[in-house]
């Protein structure tokens, strides 16, 4: 057992370190951000004790899966990108439901984008004071703050009936982004609406459309990869990224597209399928290109 322990060290020495970087870079990363007074302005009270707690199990959880199973997958056949949906899927549905709107950074006024954007007002316009104005529902104001700190007040807002008031809120950072970057999130909120749900159906029906958007760029990302894929399944799987992958940021755009377009100009350059690069692939690189520089 001790030599094939040392045969197995010898041989994917380079693995090894890599399942001990990961573990060790993240879980530093936890201690330090739920260890700090100075984000409780978005995760307080027993939540973040119960995001603490998710982010160790998700860090041990990924680490033994990298260390045991995706070593495994080109004897066993299995696409590495697959494996990565194995985990991904799993762990961003809990945190999507687990996290209680606004409690991701900036979501609050992410939200109030993507609900204009869902309303039709694709573009900002700012008040006789340069602030970006909008009338947007009422609700929408009172799920998305930083305030929830029980599970109790979590589910009240969960459930809260939607109203017909509308309010003038002010969102200036956002105002400055362009509609790309807001647009699954609004698609998903106008979908559900048209179906009658009520706000709070609505914003999470957002995150799991941005969701998903994060999470096809990302299988694609590490499909196309010529070398080195363990490296871009590495990082697409970091805490720090499920903290934003299943939210209503549109930093989800920003990271999955950034992986993709590096994957797709690497893809091109250096695997030996492509000969040449197609229309088809310089129509992807313009619209990749447009796409990442709205980010």
């Amino acid at each position: 057992m001790f030599h094939k322990l040392k045969d197995y060290i010898k041989k994917d020495w380079k693995f090894i370190l890599l399942i001990i970087a990961f573990m060790v870079v993240n879980f530093t990363i936890v201690t330090l951000n739920y260890g700090s007074e100075s984000v409780g302005v978005h995760i307080n009270g027993i939540f973040k004790t119960l995001y603490s707690t998710l982010s160790f199990i998700i860090i041990f959880v990924v680490g033994g899966f990298l260390a045991f199973k995706v070593r495994k997958a080109d004897r066993d056949d299995i696409k590495l990108e697959k494996l990565f949906l194995w985990v991904a899927i799993p762990i961003g549905l809990i945190m999507c439901f687990n996290t209680p709107l606004g409690k991701t950074p900036d979501e609050d006024d992410h939200c109030k984008k993507a609900m204009a954007i869902s309303q039709g007002n694709f573009f900002s316009v700012a008040d006789e004071e340069g602030n970006a104005v909008e009338m947007i529902n009422a609700k929408v104001h009172e799920l998305v703050t930083r305030t929830v700190d029980n599970y109790e007040d979590a589910w009240r807002r969960f459930s809260a009936a939607e109203t017909d008031e509308m309010i003038p809120l002010k969102y200036n950072t956002m105002a400055l982004y362009a509609p790309i970057c807001h647009a699954p999130q609004a698609l998903g909120r106008f979908i559900t609406r048209l179906f009658g749900a009520g706000i709070s159906v609505q914003c999470y029906a957002g995150r799991l459309f941005n969701f998903a958007l994060g999470l096809t760029l990302l299988y694609n990302a590490i499909r196309l990869m010529p070398v080195k894929k363990y490296l871009m399944t590495y990082l697409a799987l970091m805490p720090v990224a499920f903290n934003v992958l299943p939210s209503l940021s549109s930093d989800v755009l920003t990271l999955s597209m950034s992986f993709f377009y590096i994957a797709y100009i690497l893809h091109l350059k250096y695997n030996d399928d492509v000969k040449e690069i197609s229309r088809k692939d310089k129509i992807g690189l313009v619209i990749s290109s447009i796409v990442i520089s709205l980010c």
